[in-house]
């Protein structure tokens, strides 16, 4: 007999069929369109995964293949006014969960579905599952939100409006993804330059670029300083009654881990441990773009063999034990399960909170003379009476915008997320943990800037957690914008950003609203919102804080007049000058989260 060496080399998609272009009606009469992937050998209904976005639903496709070739049908589907769905695009918005109810109980009620429907996805159809189970479809069994975006949390935490929202927009507007378009970053950065020259706000970006891009005003330049705007996420209510098992995804490089964690945050305080006994979160060592592929990298940094997880092994699992009556992944050993980089080894823990064990306290110390990057400030454990460090300000200092037109020489080749510029330098960026090894924020802060860095690190440090600076500042302005860069400084030279936060010192207490700061007035802002991070930092490694301006293309600029954002005028650039206490009872501490011990 003769043997076809085609039949031997058959893949997965084999084992699949589809059915291209399916319309889902909804409530409102509105139509979305839908792939749908089905197991070609199947008797009856099977599970089936649904995920629905903004970015094409063909960008499901080998997911679909994937899914269906382990036994379920996977439906991936068009967001509202987006590709070929019908209607308007709602955005980050509550309205989603209406979409996701009918759609589920759509999936639900077809021939080649068993009853059973799950969800799949990440970042912004991360925070639609979420969206989607606080609803409470009937037909709903599990979610796996991964690297979930939280509107108006992250980016853009600390209340300095980013440019986000405009690079989505641009991304997103209309039917069609715009991949090729946003990829233009020499055309980007050049209109960002122009409105930087201008000293206009990022109100003027829309017409800049070309837009309106299909998102409302407030969406752009709202200055997104409060945990997270009720109306872009799921219904707090809907919390408590999200009775199934829930995979959550995300870690210190991912762009999105501060909303990731104030979604896990919200989840666990609406329902109690004995409740949730099925809760399952994944720290892992990978950015934005990873969450399922599980590639061991974050910029320049690789991971060591225990980061590379299959992660979509690792998803097909899950669907199976909780679906299928299979047996629970093995990696889920307990409800948290992190990624110790350094150690390069993963830890569990019964809840986020135990991941750590304590502070451990950093005392910001100053000297006499002038300061810089080569000539620090030190971080010690003990208090120390030291001169102040004065830096300024200035809404015309061009180094960082100048830094972020330069090609990185690292020459990344990748992308974390589709809208962000890959191959240049971006302050930006780096606040949301991205390009984590980059020297350039800190080499060139002279005058713009206070550096601190401790002694030599005697033995290997553990840290896991949320770091927390406060920082006793006097202005001479109203407001300004500060950021935060906490890193190991290793023996070679070379530095990993262990976590960034980003503030505008108007914004310093979200639960107070709008507080100016008291010219010559000594004032305490704590920095609450940097990255989790976990690491063991190597003996002989130093810690270094770089407390800066921000001065980036990609952040809107504050000329410290204390009007509202977005209002400030071109003819009233005000440079404010900045002194950092460090004596009496005005002294600022850096408090360091200790990893608990391994066990």
């Amino acid at each position: 007999m003769v043997r076809s060496p085609n039949a031997e080399s058959a893949g997965p998609g084999a084992r699949v069929e589809a059915l291209f272009l399916q319309r889902i009606p909804l409530r409102d009469g509105t139509r979305l369109a839908a792939n749908v992937f089905l197991p070609r050998e199947r008797s009856g209904g099977v599970p089936a995964i649904l995920e629905f976005t903004p970015y094409s639903r063909d960008t499901g496709s080998p997911e679909g293949v994937r899914f269906a070739a382990e036994g379920f049908a996977f439906v991936s589907v068009d967001c509202r006014g987006r590709g070929d769905s019908e209607g308007h695009f709602l955005g980050h918005h509550a309205g989603e969960a209406d979409d996701g109810y009918d759609l589920v109980e759509w999936v639900a009620a077809q021939p080649w579905c068993n009853g059973d429907v799950a969800m799949f996805g990440g970042s912004y159809t991360g925070q639609n599952q979420w969206t989607t189970a606080a609803a409470h479809p009937p037909h709903l069994r599990t979610i796996i939100p991964a690297v979930a975006s939280m509107g108006g949390l992250a980016p853009g935490a600390g209340g300095v409006p980013m440019d986000h929202q405009f690079t989505w927009g641009m991304l997103t507007a209309g039917k069609s993804l715009s991949l090729r378009f946003v990829a233009e970053v020499d055309m980007y950065i050049a209109r960002l330059v122009e409105a930087f020259e201008a000293h206009e706000s990022f109100r003027s970006l829309n017409e800049r670029l070309g837009g309106p891009w299909g998102l409302p005003d407030e969406v752009n330049t709202t200055p997104q300083h409060a945990p997270w705007r009720p109306e872009w996420g799921p219904a707090e209510e809907g919390l408590p009654g999200i009775d199934m098992p829930v995979l959550e995804i995300t870690g210190p490089y991912d762009l999105a881990v501060r909303g990731a964690l104030e979604h896990h945050r919200r989840y666990c305080r609406a329902r109690p441990a004995d409740q949730r006994a099925q809760h399952h979160l994944i720290l892992g060592p990978w950015e934005h773009g990873a969450s399922f592929s599980g590639r061991p990298i974050a910029g320049d940094l690789d991971f060591g063999p225990a980061a590379n997880v299959d992660m979509m092994q690792l998803a097909v699992d899950w669907y199976r034990w909780v679906m299928r009556g299979g047996d629970k992944p093995a990696f889920l050993t307990a409800p948290v399960h992190y990624y110790v980089a350094g150690a390069e080894e993963w830890r569990s823990a019964p809840d986020l909170d135990a991941v750590t064990a304590g502070t451990q306290s950093w005392f910001l110390v100053g000297h006499d003379g002038p300061h810089s990057a080569a000539h620090p400030g030190w971080l010690r454990p003990e208090p120390s009476d030291s001169p102040s460090f004065r830096f300024l300000c200035d809404p015309d200092e061009r180094t960082t915008m100048q830094l972020e037109q330069r090609p990185n020489p690292s020459g990344q080749s990748h992308n974390p997320l589709m809208e962000l510029p890959p191959n240049f330098h971006d302050l930006g960026a780096h606040l949301m943990g991205v390009d984590p090894t980059t020297p350039v924020f800190v080499a060139s802060i002279d005058g713009f800037g206070a550096v601190y860095t401790s002694a030599r690190l005697a033995e290997p440090l553990e840290l896991a957690g949320e770091p927390q600076l406060d920082a006793w500042i006097v202005l001479d302005q109203p407001d300004a914008d500060l950021c935060a860069l906490l890193y190991e400084l290793r023996v070679d030279g070379s530095r990993i950003l262990l976590s960034p936060a980003v503030q505008r010192l108007r914004h310093r207490d979200p639960s107070q609203g709008v507080q100016l700061m008291v010219p010559g007035e000594p004032t305490l802002v704590q920095f609450r919102n940097f990255h989790w991070f976990a690491r063991r930092l190597a003996a002989g490694s130093r810690l270094q804080l770089a407390l800066r301006h921000t001065g980036s293309l990609r952040m809107d600029r504050n000329h410290h007049t204390g009007r509202p954002d977005g209002f400030e005028t071109p003819d009233d650039v005000r440079v404010a000058t900045v002194d950092v206490l460090h004596s009496g009872e005005h002294r600022s501490v850096l408090h360091l989260p200790l990893a608990a011990v391994a066990g």
